[in-house]
């Protein structure tokens, strides 16, 4: 059917008006009625991009360039120029398919193919050693992957995702707080970026730092208000700093979002103890 034609220039007057909260709000029902459309996803991603969402932004873009004409579009597109040699950019727009094949090969769990396939001497060095580094931790060489991501940083200021990369290889071997400051660093470089702060919020958690963990999933769910896993998370968080009325109202929010949620939280060794026999039913009723 196509994107209605009016819809799309009433976009892109308050996009080029500055409106871009307008301009997604526009948008919202329009992707919820036809997510199949590149062209709501391309609108999308400028204003995402414009309003500092770069994670959200990136997924946008990922969707909008499933579509060919978009692909030739944004080669032009001057809002995408700051992103462009982003990974995931890189990839959408299969502009070196030697990168592609390579993330077809991590897809099918051919780390090693992958490694062996990624040259670091092309154009899009940034993209190729992003590969890599996920091809190194998939291999259990973390301290190479994490040195991987760092001159993906070097190269890629805004690539909040090597961050994320970085943190879980520190993670992984056991240096929890190199691990915080790169997860940390993720998340001011992208404050959209939910997979950040939810790992930064488990680590500060095991380390029982409490008050830090519900700081960073409280942020997660800024990031990401939509996911119930960040919800029922957050509410553990709260119960355990004794913020058992905020604990409980998040549990409600998580389970109106995805009902299974109440069987893990039947199952928590937090809620139980904390909120009392009868939780879920006194939530139920709220």
């Amino acid at each position: 059917m196509g994107a209605d034609r009016a819809m799309v220039k009433r976009c892109v007057e308050l996009q080029d008006a500055g409106k871009h909260e307008e301009a997604l709000a526009l948008l919202l029902p329009l992707i919820e009625q036809d997510p199949d459309e590149s062209r709501w996803w391309w609108c999308k991603a400028r204003s995402l991009a414009a309003t500092g969402r770069i994670t959200a932004m990136l997924d946008a873009v990922r969707n909008a360039l499933e579509d060919d004409k978009i692909v030739v579009e944004a080669e032009d597109a001057t809002w995408l120029d700051p992103y462009r040699d982003l990974p995931h950019v890189v990839l959408a727009m299969g502009v070196d398919p030697t990168l592609n094949d390579a993330m077809d090969l991590l897809t099918d769990n051919d780390a090693e193919a992958a490694l062996e396939a990624l040259s670091t001497d092309g154009p899009y060095e940034g993209a190729a050693r992003f590969l890599r580094g996920i091809a190194l931790s998939e291999l259990g060489r973390h301290d190479e992957a994490a040195d991987e991501a760092a001159k993906v940083i070097e190269l890629l200021p805004l690539c909040a995702d090597a961050w994320f990369n970085r943190g879980c290889a520190f993670e992984v071997t056991d240096r929890a707080d190199d691990a915080i400051a790169a997860y940390t660093k993720g998340a001011e470089v992208a404050a959209d970026h939910a997979n950040c702060l939810f790992n930064l919020g488990l680590l500060l958690r095991r380390l029982a730092r409490l008050p830090e963990s519900e700081a960073a999933f409280a942020r997660a769910t800024t990031a990401d208000p939509h996911s119930p896993l960040l919800a029922y998370k957050r509410s553990e968080a709260l119960a355990l700093v004794g913020r058992l009325q905020e604990a409980e109202t998040e549990l409600g929010r998580a389970l109106k979002m995805d009902p299974a949620v109440r069987d893990a939280a039947r199952e928590s060794t937090i809620f139980p103890a904390l909120l009392g026999e009868g939780f879920l039913e006194r939530i139920a009723k709220t």
